[in-house]
Parts: structure tokens; sequence; C-alpha cells
């Protein structure tokens, strides 16, 4: 599998101890979907809700790294809440192309598109609001 770019965006406001977690934790969310596509390609649903369970996790696991990063402005709740509406709507997509449902994938995607721009923008303001001078 290639290496997925690493994120950059927090090495330059947090220490780079931070950047490491955060690309090792972003590494294993990509990998984690991997699993679970390759079930439903197969048709295998167990194997499907294994591997979303596994996903799931990294999400919280990433929602609490982000807290710890920036608690004044990332609560764990609403950080794990919007992993884990990425994953779903991720999954939601990505199952329907590996189903042939071409026009429902369209639709989902944008779906999930609309959320990541949701989840940039909420990462972007914490990080803004925590180091409002380098901006």
């Amino acid at each position: 599998h290639p290496q997925p770019r690493p994120p950059h965006h927090i090495n330059p406001v947090h220490r780079p101890a931070a950047g490491h977690q955060l690309r090792k934790l972003s590494h294993g969310h990509i990998l984690s979907y991997v699993p679970g596509l390759q079930a439903a390609k197969a048709g295998n649903t167990a194997a499907v809700n294994t591997a979303f369970v596994k996903t799931l996790a990294n999400g919280v696991e990433i929602g609490k790294f982000l807290e710890t990063a920036n608690p004044n402005n990332w609560t764990g709740d609403s950080m794990e809440d919007m992993f884990t509406v990425h994953n779903k709507l991720t999954l939601v997509y990505a199952g329907a192309l590996v189903g042939a449902k071409f026009q429902p994938s369209i639709t989902d995607y944008r779906k999930a598109e609309l959320h990541m721009q949701d989840m940039a923008d909420m990462l972007s303001k914490g990080i803004i609001a925590q180091f409002p001078n380098k901006f």
C-alpha cells in the first residue's frame, strides 16, 4: 500500500512529537478502511462490521489526541462525534462504489465532502484560537 502523505498542518504551531503522533493516527485511519472495503467486495458482512468497529475506534483515538492537543477549543465529545460522522459518511460512499452503485456514490460523496469541509473549518478555527498570534 502506498504511504499517505503526512499532514504538515499541525507542525508549525505544535511540537514535532504531536505532528508525528497525528501522522501515525492518520495513517492508521486511512488503512483502517482497507479491510472493510475488501470484505465488502467479497460480500462478507460480518468482516465489514468488524472492520467498521476498528475504524470507529481509530476515529475516537484521533479525537482524544486532538482534545489533548487543544483542550480549550476541541472537546473529546465534539471530536469523537466529528470523526464518527466522517467515518460513517466515508464508508457509505465507499460501499456504494464497491457495489458499483455509482450514482448514489456521487451523492454520498458530496455529503462526505461537505462534512470534511466542516471538519477542516472546526480544526482550523481551533488552531487559530489556540495560537492567535501566529495568524
